[in-house]
């Protein structure tokens, strides 16, 4: 089994720490996003603000923001 890219693990984190500022920067509101995604929207300010989102739901909202 080969190693885990630590890289990777740190581009997720920075991802997530981005978020508001890259909705923001495509003008898109947290509400349209998390409703795109299939997020409930609380959960989604929820997990916005600790980092929280797991990697299928970060999957979800890059698939909304590159649309």
């Amino acid at each position: 089994m080969s190693r885990i890219d630590e890289a990777v693990v740190n581009d997720f984190i920075k991802i997530q720490q981005d978020l508001p500022e890259t909705l923001k920067f495509y003008g898109l509101s947290a509400r349209f996003v998390a409703l795109q995604s299939g997020i409930s929207v609380s959960s989604f300010h929820r997990k916005m603000k600790s980092q929280g989102f797991t990697g299928e739901e970060m999957k979800a909202i890059c698939a909304v923001i590159n649309r």
